[in-house]
């Protein structure tokens, strides 16, 4: 400890001006680098968090949850989704609704979905009839909005919707049985 003692008690002699000021330079450079290093590091953590998240959504959730591109087609989807399609995540992409459902369902589930692309206003709360290419019908409630990148600018859309068949088949059931009960009346 006494030779740094001394080494910083004794007049430092060992530079010129010009090169102490290379080296104030050099060290708010490396100062500056070592902050933006950080700041990416941050940057890089929250990420790799949020990312974490929408997996832990994606997975977890028994809504059908997606997104599409341009054309309709999707790019990612729930768990949820693949179940309820009876298909692998890989089986889905790239496909659209008329890979899935025939096309009285496929064609107004296209159309919403280029309008909220050009308008760039969503569908919320609609409720649809789900006519499947396997030969059964479903009922659903859906929300769809724009899905847009940095920029702003829209990429394709973004859906959750939710199986509500059982609840339908019940309030149709129900209607039916209003309508025996007043014929019988």
């Amino acid at each position: 400890m006494t030779g740094v003692l001394c080494l910083y008690a004794s007049p430092l002699n060992f530079f010129c001006g010009k090169e102490i000021s290379l080296l104030e330079d050099l060290a708010e450079d490396l100062s500056w680098g070592l902050q933006h290093l950080e700041q990416e590091a941050r940057q890089k953590a929250d990420l790799s968090n949020e990312r974490s998240l929408l997996h832990a959504l994606m997975d977890s959730s028994w809504n059908s949850i997606y997104f599409k591109d341009l054309k309709s087609r999707f790019i990612r989807c729930s768990r949820g989704l693949c179940e309820r399609f009876g298909v692998s995540h890989d089986e889905v992409l790239g496909k659209s609704d008329f890979d899935f459902f025939r096309d009285e369902h496929a064609q107004e589930a296209f159309a919403d979905e280029q309008n909220i692309i050009l308008t760039g206003k969503p569908v919320v709360g609609k409720i649809e009839k789900e006519t499947w290419k396997k030969g059964h019908d479903s009922w659903c409630i859906t929300a769809k909005m724009p899905l847009r990148n940095d920029a702003g600018e829209i990429i394709g859309t973004v859906g959750i919707s939710k199986d509500f068949t059982a609840v339908k088949e019940a309030e149709i059931k129900l209607a039916e049985m209003h309508g025996q009960l007043v014929e019988a009346s």
